[in-house]
C-alpha cells in the first residue's frame, strides 16, 4: 500500500485492511493450506524473528470502525494491481472478496510481470501485490531493504514508507556488532512497521523438495529452492 497516496496515506485505512483480511481462510481455501501465515515481515527461522510480535487478527467489525474513523463510513473503491500469474490473480480475487465485506470495492488491474513491477517501482499503483525473496539470512535484507526511507522505489521500498524512528533503528543495527543488540533493534523496528501497516501481512511461502531415494547430496537452502546448489548432487546406481 503506497503510504503517500490516498486512501493509504491514512494509517487507519491500512490497519482496517489488515483487520479485514482472513489469512487463514485464504490459505486454506485458495492455497490448500500450503503457506505459513505471517504476523509481520521476518519469516520463522530468520535471526530476529519475534514469535511474540503483536499483529492483526481477523476482525471485520474493527476494520469497519477504523474506516468510519478515517471518513469512509460509506466504504470506498480501490484498484489492486497484480501480475497475470494465476496464483496471484486467485489471491487478489480472494482479498477483494474479503474487503467487500467491509464495504471496500476492489477492481483488479492485471498485467504481465515486467509491466507490473516497472509500474510498482515507479509508484504508479497505490495498492499492489508484491513478493520478496531474501538474498541472505539476515533481517537487514528484509527490514532495511524494504522499509528504510533510503530505498524508495526500485531499491525495494515500494510503499514509500517512512518512519524516522524506524530509520534510526535500522541504521543503528547496521553499525552494531553485538548480535543481541542488533536483534533488539530489528524487533523494535519490525513492531513499529507492523503498527504502521504499510503492507497487508499475508504469508510466507513454504518450499517442499521431493527427490527419489537414489538422489544424494540434495539439501534445501535456508532461503528456498531457488538458492539450492545442485553442484554436489549425484545419483546412485
Amino acid at each position: 500500500m503506497a503510504v503517500d497516496q490516498k486512501p493509504f496515506d491514512d494509517p487507519k485505512v491500512r490497519r482496517a485492511f489488515n483487520y479485514a483480511v482472513n489469512r487463514e481462510e485464504l490459505n486454506e481455501r485458495l492455497m490448500e493450506g500450503s503457506h505459513i501465515l505471517a504476523k509481520g515481515v521476518l519469516p520463522p527461522g530468520m535471526p530476529g524473528f519475534n514469535p511474540d510480535l503483536k499483529s492483526y487478527t481477523y476482525d471485520p467489525e474493527k476494520a469497519k470502525d477504523l474506516l468510519k474513523e478515517a471518513g469512509y463510513e460509506n466504504g470506498l473503491s480501490v484498484t489492486l494491481a497484480c501480475t497475470e500469474n494465476k496464483a496471484q490473480i486467485t489471491l487478489a480475487k480472494g482479498i477483494a472478496e474479503q474487503l467487500a465485506r467491509i464495504g471496500v470495492q476492489v477492481t483488479l488491474h492485471i498485467s504481465d510481470g515486467n509491466s507490473h513491477y516497472t509500474a510498482v517501482r515507479a509508484g504508479e499503483h497505490a495498492f499492489f501485490h508484491a513478493i520478496w525473496a531474501g538474498d541472505y539470512p539476515d533481517p537487514d535484507n528484509f527490514l532495511y531493504n524494504l522499509f528504510s526511507s533510503d530505498n524508495f522505489g526500485a531499491k525495494g521500498n515500494y510503499t514509500h514508507y517512512k518512519n524516522d524512528e524506524v530509520d534510526s533503528w535500522l541504521w543503528a543495527a547496521r553499525r552494531t556488532l553485538s548480535p543481541k543488540d542488533r536483534i533488539e533493534l530489528y524487533r523494535k523496528a519490525e513492531q513499529q512497521i507492523v503498527d504502521d501497516a504499510p503492507w497487508l501481512f499475508l504469508y510466507y511461502d513454504n518450499t517442499d523438495l521431493l527427490a527419489l531415494p537414489e538422489v544424494q547430496g540434495l539439501k534445501l537452502a535456508f532461503l528456498g529452492y531457488y538458492l539450492t546448489p545442485l553442484t554436489e548432487v549425484w545419483k546412485t546406481e
